[in-house]
């Protein structure tokens, strides 16, 4: 799933959350709000990505959540 600014994909992420694929390798030059959904809901097993926040959507809370729990968000 790729798009920027007011070409992301929502729909398509929510639709992965929604059939509960897990183990996702998140793949995105720029992780924004549908990257921080699919680690936030347990859907991600690998990220790569160039930059690790958005000027305008500031920090990705679940990816940094993820990161400070050793890959797992709290909830886990």
């Amino acid at each position: 799933m790729e798009g920027f600014t007011h070409l992301i994909p929502f729909a398509a992420a929510h639709e992965v959350i929604r059939q509960g694929r897990k183990r996702l390798r998140l793949v995105r030059m720029t992780p924004d709000l549908i990257y921080d959904q699919l680690i936030g809901m347990g859907r991600g097993g690998s990220t790569r990505f160039f930059l690790g926040r958005q000027s305008r959507v500031r920090s990705l809370h679940r990816f940094r959540d993820a990161v400070e729990n050793d890959g797992r968000t709290p909830w886990q």
